[in-house]
């Protein structure tokens, strides 16, 4: 009986202990984080940092770009997206070494996003969390494709735009058959974001 005793509060010791190290070891590799740049920024739409989910910012055509510029250069290792109904964009900065922007990452339509629970204003929202690296005082979005984007058809598509089919028919016959060329074009609609939200790292507390 006391040797069976025995094993239970070693049994017992051993799980207390692995329970502890393993909350600690969790700690470490938990990220720490800077203040909400983005707060601080001046944007091209208010509604894209000013901390509320109801708020909407959104672009039409041709652009479909949001800004922001820091009082300063930030170094930027996190940047979230909190959507509505964007689907692909490219997250770009501001190189003043070389007077241009330069991309900093690529979401596309196939690319992961997780959903996240506004409980102020109950909602599901869609989050994009980009993992970056680079130092700027500007950051831009610029979104390739939304729910809103859709197709139509025109006999005359204008220069910039993207024609994803051409078919040829034929109206009438013999001297007044005429050719009729009809284009399926890609047509943007309006992009749509709650939040946006700027990140960079920071020591992690000591323990």
């Amino acid at each position: 009986m006391n040797n069976r005793l025995c094993l239970i509060f070693i049994l017992v010791f051993a799980i207390a202990i692995l329970v502890s190290c393993s909350s600690k070891f969790s700690s470490v590799l938990t990220e720490s984080w800077s203040e909400n740049h983005a707060l601080t920024a001046k944007a091209s739409l208010p509604e894209i940092n000013d901390g509320d989910m109801s708020t909407i910012g959104s672009t039409k055509t041709p652009n479909r770009v949001y800004t922001m510029e820091f009082p300063e250069d930030k170094m930027v290792n996190r940047v979230v997206i909190y959507n509505k109904n964007v689907l692909a964009y490219q997250l770009l900065y501001w190189d003043k070494k070389d007077g241009d922007w330069k991309v900093g990452y690529v979401m596309d339509v196939t690319s992961g996003k997780k959903q996240v629970r506004s409980d102020l204003n109950s909602l599901e929202i869609p989050q994009f969390d980009n993992r970056v690296k680079f130092t700027t005082n500007k950051i831009m979005i610029r979104v390739t494709r939304a729910t809103s984007d859709g197709f139509a058809i025109t006999r005359n598509p204008g220069k910039n735009d993207r024609i994803f089919n051409h078919k040829i028919e034929y109206i009438g016959q013999g001297r007044n058959r005429v050719r009729v060329d009809i284009y399926q074009i890609y047509v943007y609609g309006i992009a749509s974001i709650r939040e946006i939200e700027v990140y960079s790292y920071v020591d992690k507390p000591k323990m």
